[in-house]
């Protein structure tokens, strides 16, 4: 018995450990990519607030295994598009109300 539950304690931690995030580990444990994949853009699309701030969570690379590395680095390219384009629509809402709300910035 305790054995067993050592033995589960320690698999816990490595999945903790593994990833370092919940979320992105339970995506990562989805058997098909793509759907993992397309999950993960519904999450950030959503604006998942529980979900986004865990994306501070620094991944410790060292201790993941290769399919994880790939993984993450899929699921990296992802994040930082899906950020990237927010930082525009940010930008393009910022040049509208300078426009006077025409939808057309004046200055060019």
């Amino acid at each position: 018995m305790e054995k067993d539950r050592l033995s589960l304690l320690n698999t816990l931690e490595r999945i903790w450990v593994m990833i370092g995030n919940k979320f992105l580990y339970d995506l990562y444990k989805i058997n098909d990519l793509d759907t993992s994949l397309n999950q993960l853009m519904e999450s950030l699309k959503s604006k998942d607030e529980n979900f986004i701030d865990s994306l501070n969570t620094p991944v410790d690379s060292e201790v993941c295994d290769e399919d994880e590395i790939i993984y993450l680095t899929k699921a990296s390219a992802l994040i930082d598009y899906y950020s990237f384009q927010e930082v525009i629509k940010r930008g393009n809402n910022n040049q509208k109300s300078k426009a006077g709300g025409s939808g057309r910035y004046s200055g060019v």
